[in-house]
């Protein structure tokens, strides 16, 4: 596979597990619960899958922030404090979005 369609596929995925997000915000807000933790359980494996393949690729920030903030969605909170933690070093422009739910997933911890 060449370099482009390696990229474009890993660009595809990402856009997918947003997607998925998505899905899932809007079927938590509408009380469907059950729905939005396997829309999140997706994202989850769809972004490990990305980042097991590409670990240093030009989108693994994004794909870590989507991993943390589904893994806080899903209540797995040191997973989620794990990923966000290395979004933020990795100190890209995803690094202030995963700043803000690294906080929050610490707020939930009660590690303040």
């Amino acid at each position: 596979m060449s370099i482009l369609a390696a990229a474009c596929s890993y660009q595809n995925v990402l856009h997918n597990a947003n997607n998925l997000f998505l899905r899932g915000e809007s079927a938590r807000l509408s009380g469907r619960d059950s729905l939005a933790s396997e829309r999140y359980t997706e994202v989850v494996r769809k972004t490990g899958e990305a980042l097991r393949d590409r670990p240093q690729g030009e989108w693994a920030n994004e794909a870590l922030v989507l991993h943390g903030r589904a893994r806080l969605r899903l209540g797995e909170l040191r997973e989620a404090q794990a990923a966000l933690a290395d979004a933020v070093r990795l100190n890209s422009p995803e690094s202030d979005e995963a700043r803000v739910y690294l906080a929050a997933v610490k707020a939930e911890i009660g590690d303040v």
